[in-house]
């Protein structure tokens, strides 16, 4: 049987200071990696977030999507002349239309022109009555008009 050999006859002494170096960057390399991996993280996150928010305002219908082909600000600009009915038959319809699926300017509207007390010698008022007309409850069941049956 051969002896084993002495392996301390090959090691040195380390330098003064040379393993707190060791430790130090080896702790340094440790640092960085949970950084990197911190960092990584909190980018997915944020990307995913941000995806979603994208794909969220797409898909919902946005408050200033035009209904009718008008917007809600051309739609609010047509109010005197619609209550005075001198608009023209294609755009009163518009006009129509975009009150009957967009609630916040059917309140615009009726907050700029109150609906009177109706009495027998009053006519009945041009404007829709103040409770929501069955298109805008239809409407807010079902915004992007699938076929229901």
């Amino acid at each position: 049987m051969n002896p084993s050999p002495r392996l301390t006859d090959d090691w040195t002494a380390c330098p003064a200071g040379e393993l707190q170096r060791l430790v130090r960057a080896q702790q340094t390399r440790e640092r960085l990696r949970r950084w990197r991996q911190i960092t990584a993280t909190t980018a997915a996150v944020f990307l995913c977030v941000l995806g979603y928010l994208a794909l969220a305002t797409r898909m919902a219908p946005s408050a200033f999507e035009p209904y009718a082909g008008l917007g809600c600000q051309e739609c609010k600009e047509l109010f005197d002349a619609y209550h005075a009915h001198t608009l023209d038959a294609q755009l009163a319809t518009q006009v129509r239309t975009h009150l009957d699926r967009c609630p916040k300017c059917l309140d615009a509207y009726h907050a700029q022109f109150p609906t009177p007390s109706v009495s027998a010698t009053q006519p009945t008022p041009p404007h829709p009555p103040r409770s929501a007309s069955f298109e805008v409850a239809l409407y807010r069941a079902n915004p992007h008009g699938e076929a229901l049956f």
